[in-house]
């Protein structure tokens, strides 16, 4: 995903005047932040039966599994050009793995377990002009790459069993177990590599890609997992201080849990075909899958499980959450939160369509038509909630 033109056009006017080298902390006081690292909330729901909660942190780190932090950015800061700088990791690496990689004449070779020498060929067919060796995993059998674009940069993942690649995004970071794989890239600037991350778990010999997200006015440069389902992001934006254009550091924590509650997968799974209804049926003899679900959240008190539907991906989550907090709200059995509000609010703004039941038939509406052909406007009204301009 390229950043929006509209974005890339702001810094490179900017970037003409102002220096995007230093680096400014959270704490320091800035006229205008492009993002507010304190808002960050929010959750996937992963197709293994997982939940990924992404939220602002205040813990750090200060080293990966490269190096330390601030020996790989002196490194990495020797040059403007982000290739050069590979270049230059990839020399400094290449020591501590010289029984396995070996660049010469006829270019960069990884060593197979077969003890055969596989030598890395640009693919022209995925715009590849030149690879540098960064890591190799032992632990994990597979090497990495950074590889260069004509314009822009990615990685992958060499298999040390049989040669097989893995594309990513970015750089890689493998759980403690070994069960989940992140990999990272930023560029907030030229808009030529992909800004975010993707989730991949293993599978068989292979890893399945789980999630991605691209955030449009932050990126992550670095990660380092603390537990084996639990990681912490260092991340960088932009802020403008004093009259100039300066990058800010940020932490964020992304969590990996597994989704126990049956009521609760049913509402989220996104491979589940959701309905928004009650009854179904002629004479209304069958009760919707969703709504029974809700109904056993709400008779067990599992309001934490109804509030993460709120910014589920499936908006028919979203409308069945929506309707029990505010009923719940209505029956003082739970008071809304300026952050609910909000939440709703933004349900609604954003004016998608579901699936909902009207009798014996399935019909795909808007959230515009749900509001005026049920009673959620009363509802919403009663909880304080005013949604404008609808249409």
């Amino acid at each position: 995903m390229k950043t929006s033109f509209a974005l890339k056009a702001l810094i490179s006017g900017l970037v003409i005047f102002h220096s995007l080298n230093t680096k400014a902390k959270l704490g320091s006081q800035a006229s205008e932040r492009w993002f507010e690292p304190n808002s960050l909330d929010t959750s996937f729901i992963l197709a293994n039966r997982a939940r990924l909660d992404l939220s602002f942190s205040r813990q750090d780190f200060s080293e990966n599994y490269l190096m330390a932090k601030t020996s790989l950015d002196s490194l990495m800061n020797q040059y403007q050009n982000s290739y050069l700088s590979a270049q230059a990791l990839e020399a400094h690496m290449l020591p501590k793995f010289s029984t396995k990689v070996t660049r010469d004449s006829q270019g960069l070779s990884l060593r197979l377990k077969n003890g055969q020498w596989l030598t890395v060929r640009n693919n022209s067919d995925f715009d590849e002009v030149a690879h540098s060796f960064e890591y190799f995993f032992e632990e994990f059998g597979y090497y990495s790459l950074r590889v260069q674009w004509s314009e822009g940069n990615a990685y992958k993942l060499v298999n040390a069993e049989d040669g097989s690649i893995i594309r990513l995004i970015g750089r890689p970071y493998f759980s403690p177990e070994g069960k989940y794989l992140i990999a990272i890239s930023t560029d907030l600037e030229a808009g030529y590599s992909v800004n975010g991350f993707e989730v991949y778990t293993k599978q068989a010999n292979t890893w399945k890609k789980l999630t991605e997200y691209h955030p449009k006015l932050w990126g992550p440069v670095d990660l380092k997992w603390i537990s084996p389902q639990q990681a912490i992001l260092r991340n960088q934006s932009v802020e403008i201080q004093g009259g100039n254009l300066q990058y800010f550091e940020f932490y964020s924590q992304i969590k990996i849990s597994e989704i126990q509650n049956e009521d609760f997968w049913i509402l989220a799974n996104p491979q589940n075909t959701l309905v928004y209804g009650s009854d179904c049926g002629l004479d209304g003899e069958t009760r919707v899958e969703g709504r029974k679900a809700i109904e056993n959240l709400i008779d067990s008190g599992n309001i934490g499980l109804i509030h993460q539907l709120l910014v589920c991906p499936k908006v028919e989550a979203q409308i069945y959450a929506t309707e029990a907090l505010l009923k719940l709200n209505s029956s003082s059995q739970y008071h809304l939160t300026d952050a609910d509000r909000g939440k709703i609010q933004n349900i609604f703004r954003a004016k998608e369509m579901l699936n909902i039941c009207l009798g014996c038939e399935y019909e795909r509406v808007s959230v515009t038509w749900l509001l005026k052909n049920s009673d959620i406007s009363e509802l919403l009204r009663r909880g304080g909630i005013i949604i404008k301009d609808l249409k």
